[in-house]
């Protein structure tokens, strides 16, 4: 036999045995599919066998033998018995029959037998042959709608959980970008008569197998405008075609009870099967009789009609199943279409039935070229079939309880009548297929599953002093038992929301959810939305209270409660201290924007000022010795201050330190002027004047990640560093490295630490501000 490419269809010659069922000799349980070969003289050897064996010359034979009772081991070995070894014997029992190869004596025995009902000859079958996934409505439903086959929640990796096609075929190069990293999660080659399980492959030269596979399922890893019809599926490899793109009946029929028998460890959904046989075959043939009862199993069989129309009559089996989902080609409009390929087998059967079910893309596709990370064009029904496979991983997709019978209706339903002619007829069947429309229509065979669990427990914290534009929310949500798992969460309040996926929720909590820029100085209502793969949700509301921001403040370097308190600034706002008016007290300030507004030490009123720009860094100092603290700001490592606290711009520009250094102010030398020292890591860079230059004091304090204070601690003019772990307070008198002078606590880990002189006593003492839910 040999393999056309390229314009004309690839074939598979396939000669093979009227349509009949064993039944179950007690009359109970579900019928065996069974093939019926022609046997004019009824002596249980086909009449295609006869002529085989007389052209056989002493060679074994490949045959299909049907029987009348179990097809196990033991039944088999007890047939061998009596008729001689059964080489290379696989069971196929949900056909009621097995394979093997036997001689033409072993025939003569064979025949004789009481459990034998017909022998049929295994005849030799081989291969029948990126815009399409586009006017296919392909891209509309994996862009659009979201459904791509991935269903195990990892985009990057595939198994069974994933919607699975078995393609049987000449084999998968899972080398190529397309079918790499794992696509391809089982390969099993049946042409040696019994299935085995080997490393991907694919040895056809013209790549039939990979090029099929990609067609259904291939990433576009390569070039991602010719991805495959379903990306995110995962890929079995049923190798039943030789390297010649040639096999047997007997081989198809393996690799179809292969997949019966492992549907549910690798999660198969779907059989891609593009071969041909003969046309207008007037019996059954074993694979034809396996898709019958794979269909049973819940396996969804997509076959090619065959490549020798445009007669009537051209469908070639195993097209013909009764239960094959049977798919003719056609040109897309990208080829000129839509149009019916010429070479695209037509109906009716020869027991009239109405074949093809519908036709697609199949005119120079596009797809993944054996060995190389390229492509590759072919036409052939072969073409089209994958791409009617790919849609049913869709729907699968899109719902994952849908079963072989409702996959074959919504997409034989589904499909668009663009020829204008009575549907279904033997051109068309019903039509081109029209994926977004099929998983309309699944979607509407059954109802939703139930909308996820809301989530339960809405918990909103208090934030921290220094954040108080922010919402912290934490919940907890069950898994649903049943139905569409949860895919993302949403946070929503004061028109902002943060979207969190499933896969980032550790078992059934998700703490630490922030939102950021929200206005707590009022009451916000805070909402929680669970969402599934589907698009249904569930929430559920709570109210954050409103937050004020209150002052503590205490005159003494001591532990212990504050000496008093009062409200001042929005939540959201920045507050320092400084002495605005040079009376020797710290007063304070909140910044909104470069807007600031001043206070003295027990929150009265002391004006307002603007200054810099609101991304600017602030700091707070007497930066011209006259008793009265001021603004400055900074951009990288350029200072600019001003010498009193009101409107203006800089009275002095500086450079010191390097952009990322962390800054503090402090008269360094008791001369009455605020000069800047920065922090690398635990060490100190102090310099004692507001110009550029170098730091005239290196030492260390403290451990790297601490919070560092600055200020007057012993009363000698001269300020010095603290620092803060947790609520404990950690000081240092001196500018020589070494341990803490005095340890207090004050406050709550989560306040906002202040320094400054509230009493004009000449030592600096600490404030905290707090944010609380007013009440």
């Amino acid at each position: 036999m040999v393999l056309v490419l390229a314009g004309s269809a690839l074939t598979l010659a396939l000669v093979g045995p009227a349509d009949a069922r064993l039944q179950d000799d007690t009359g109970a349980g579900p019928a065996v599919a069974a093939f019926e070969a022609a046997d004019a003289d009824a002596d249980r050897v086909s009449d295609a066998l006869e002529r085989q064996v007389a052209l056989a010359q002493g060679e074994l034979i490949g045959v299909i033998v049907a029987v009348d009772g179990p097809v196990d081991d033991a039944a088999l070995d007890a047939l061998a018995s009596r008729v001689g070894p059964l080489e290379s014997r696989n069971p196929l029992p949900s056909i009621g029959a097995f394979s093997a190869k036997v001689s033409a004596a072993q025939i003569e025995a064979l025949r004789t037998q009481p459990e034998v009902t017909l022998i049929e000859w295994s005849a030799p079958v081989r291969a029948a042959n990126a815009e399409a996934t586009l006017h296919g409505g392909a891209d509309a439903v994996v862009d659009g709608l979201g459904h791509d086959g991935n269903r195990d929640g990892n985009a990057t990796s595939y198994s069974a959980a994933d919607s699975v096609v078995a393609i049987l075929d000449t084999g998968i190069d899972s080398g190529h970008p397309d079918l790499d990293g794992g696509k391809v999660i089982a390969f099993v080659d049946c042409t040696g008569g019994v299935c085995t399980a080997k490393p991907a492959f694919d040895d056809d030269p013209a790549g039939h197998g990979t090029h099929v596979a990609a067609t259904a399922a291939g990433t576009g890893d390569g070039v991602a405008a010719n991805r495959g019809v379903a990306p995110g599926a995962a890929l079995v490899g049923i190798k039943v075609l030789d390297s010649t793109g040639t096999g047997f009946v007997s081989d198809v029929a393996a690799g179809i009870q292969w997949a019966m028998d492992n549907k549910a460890t690798y999660g198969i959904e779907v059989l891609n099967l593009s071969v041909e046989g003969t046309s207008c075959p007037n019996f059954v043939d074993a694979a034809s009789a396996a898709i019958n009862a794979a269909f049973d199993a819940g396996l969804l069989s997509v076959v090619a009609s065959g490549n020798l129309g445009p007669g009537v009559c051209t469908v070639t089996f195993p097209g013909t199943a009764e239960k094959a989902l049977t798919v003719g080609a056609a040109a897309d409009p990208s080829e000129g279409g839509w149009s019916m390929a010429a070479f695209s087998g037509r109906g009716p059967t020869f027991d009239n039935r109405i074949k093809p079910d519908l036709v697609a893309p199949g005119v120079n596709i596009l797809s993944a070229a054996v060995g190389t990370s390229g492509y590759s064009t072919l036409s052939g029904t072969s073409m089209a079939t994958p791409f009617v496979a790919g849609v049913a991983l869709l729907l699968h997709d899109a719902d994952p309880t849908a079963g072989a019978q409702e996959l074959f209706d919504a997409i034989k339903t589904s499909a668009d009548n663009y020829g204008g002619l009575a549907v279904p007829n033997n051109t068309y069947g019903r039509g081109r297929i029209d994926a977004e429309a099929a998983v309309a229509s699944v979607l509407a065979m059954k109802p939703l599953p139930p909308p996820p669990p809301p989530p339960t427990n809405l918990v909103v914290a208090v934030p921290a002093a220094e954040d108080g534009s922010t919402l912290e929310v934490s919940w907890t949500t069950p898994q649903p038992s049943q139905g569409d798992p949860i895919v993302s969460y949403t946070v929503s309040a004061d028109g902002q929301s943060v979207v969190v996926a499933a896969s980032e929720v550790s078992s059934a909590a998700i703490k630490s959810v922030v939102l950021t820029g929200v206005d707590r100085s009022v009451a916000q209502t805070v909402t929680v939305t669970a969402t599934t793969s589907k698009g249904q949700s569930s929430s559920a509301t709570t109210t954050a209270a409103a937050l004020q921001s209150r002052i503590f403040v205490s005159n003494v370097i001591a532990s212990g409660p504050a000496e008093f308190d009062f409200v001042f600034a929005p939540p959201g706002a920045a507050v320092v201290t400084g002495d605005w008016t040079g009376d020797g007290r710290t007063g304070f300030a909140s910044r909104v924007g470069n807007l600031f507004t001043l206070v003295d030490e027990r929150g009265n009123p002391q004006g307002t000022a603007s200054f810099g720009k609101a991304t600017d860094e602030i700091f707070i100092g007497d930066w011209n010795a006259s008793n009265q603290d001021t603004f400055g700001v900074r951009r990288g490592n350029v200072f600019f201050l001003r010498n009193t606290p009101t409107s203006g711009i800089a009275d002095i520009v500086l450079g010191f330190g390097k952009t990322g250094d962390e800054v503090f102010v402090g008269d360094w030398n008791g001369n009455g002027q605020d000069t800047f020292a920065v922090r690398r890591g635990n060490v100190f860079f102090v310099r004692n004047s507001t110009t550029t230059g170098i730091a005239d004091i290196v030492f260390g304090f403290g451990k790297a990640g601490d919070e560092v204070l600055v200020g007057d601690w012993d009363q000698d003019g001269i300020d010095s560093f603290a620092v803060r772990r947790g609520k404990t307070i950690f000081i240092r008198n001196d500018f020589v490295s070494g341990p803490a002078q005095t340890t207090i606590t004050f406050g709550k880990a989560t306040d906002q630490l202040l320094v400054g002189d509230y009493n004009a006593d000449g030592v600096d003492t600490f404030a905290v501000r707090r944010l609380e839910p007013v009440t």
